[in-house]
C-alpha cells in the first residue's frame, strides 16, 4: 500500500488523556461523531484541549472543523469513542450538533468541514482497506461487524445513549466525497 498523504499538511496533534496503546482487533469501522460543540474555526482544537483534561475515559482519533484537522489518538492506538466500536473502530468528530437538519449540513461551514473529513476518511480507507460503504452489524443487539465500512455512533449496537451524527447527516454526499478523494489520489 502506498503512503499517500491526503492532507495538505500533517494534521495537528493534541494528545488525548485516555486511550489504550495498540489494538486488540483489526480496524473494521470508521465511526462518525458530532462534537456537540459550536461550528467555529477553533472547535477541533478546543475539543483536543477537552480530551486532554477530561475526567472520564473518552477520546476519538480525529476532530475536524471548517479550517483544521486535529489528531487526538494515533491510528495504531484505541480511542474511547463509542462503546462496542472502540477495539475495531477509528473515530472522527465533527464540529456541530447531532440535532442539525439538512440545511445546517449544507451551509458553507459544514461543506468545508465535510470535505476536510473526507480526506481523513479516504486516507483511513486506503490504510486499513475499509470499503466506502455503510457498515452492517449482525443484529440490533449483536455488535459483530457483518460488513466493514462507515457508521455513526448511533448505529453501533448497544452503543449507549448517543445519537450522533444525527438523522440528517448527509451520508450519501459524504461517501461521494470520500470516493472523490480516492479517485483524485488514484486509489480507485
Amino acid at each position: 500500500m502506498s503512503e499517500i498523504n491526503y492532507f495538505n499538511t500533517d494534521p495537528k496533534f493534541i494528545k488525548a488523556k485516555y486511550f489504550n496503546k495498540g489494538r486488540v482487533k483489526p480496524v473494521e469501522l470508521i465511526v462518525i461523531h458530532t462534537m456537540e460543540a459550536p461550528e467555529k474555526g477553533s472547535t477541533a482544537e478546543n475539543v483536543g484541549n477537552y480530551f486532554q483534561n477530561i475526567g472520564v475515559k473518552a477520546s476519538t482519533h480525529y476532530g475536524v472543523d471548517n479550517d483544521s484537522v486535529v489528531q487526538y489518538v494515533y491510528d495504531s492506538n484505541t480511542a474511547f469513542g463509542c462503546k462496542n466500536a472502540n477495539a475495531n473502530g477509528l473515530h472522527i468528530e465533527h464540529a456541530g450538533y447531532a440535532k442539525q437538519n439538512t440545511q445546517d449540513w449544507n451551509d458553507p461551514y459544514s461543506i468545508a468541514m465535510l470535505k476536510k473529513s473526507a480526506q481523513i476518511s479516504a486516507y483511513l480507507c486506503e490504510k486499513f482497506n475499509i470499503p466506502v460503504q455503510m457498515a452492517e452489524f449482525h443484529g440490533k443487539y449483536d455488535f459483530r461487524v457483518k460488513k466493514r465500512g462507515f457508521c455513526g455512533h448511533v448505529d453501533v449496537p448497544l452503543h449507549g445513549t448517543h445519537y450522533d451524527p444525527g438523522t440528517d447527516f448527509p451520508w450519501g454526499y459524504y461517501l461521494e466525497l470520500v470516493n472523490e478523494v480516492l479517485r483524485i489520489n488514484k486509489v480507485i
